[in-house]
């Protein structure tokens, strides 16, 4: 596994940002207001707030692997 390979490491550093993003949004006032609002998606369609935070997270996780497995078939 190529974790810290330079061409990742913009997207580490990103997923680091949403680890900072859920941090602030698990400390936000108003937990509810997370279900309350939605946005549309293009494929999924409405989806609240809380829904947006997880897959958002899943999808970097995503892109993570998928590059360090292109660069790991370089090796």
């Amino acid at each position: 596994m190529v974790l810290f390979h330079p061409e990742i490491s913009f997207f580490i550093r990103k997923l680091s940002d949403y680890k900072e993003i859920r941090t602030v949004i698990k400390n936000i006032d108003d937990p509810d207001l997370l279900q309350k609002r939605s946005f549309a998606h293009p494929i999924f369609k409405e989806m609240q707030l809380a829904q947006w935070i997880e897959f958002i997270g899943y999808h970097e996780r995503r892109h993570i692997k998928q590059i360090e497995e292109i660069l790991s078939k370089g090796d």
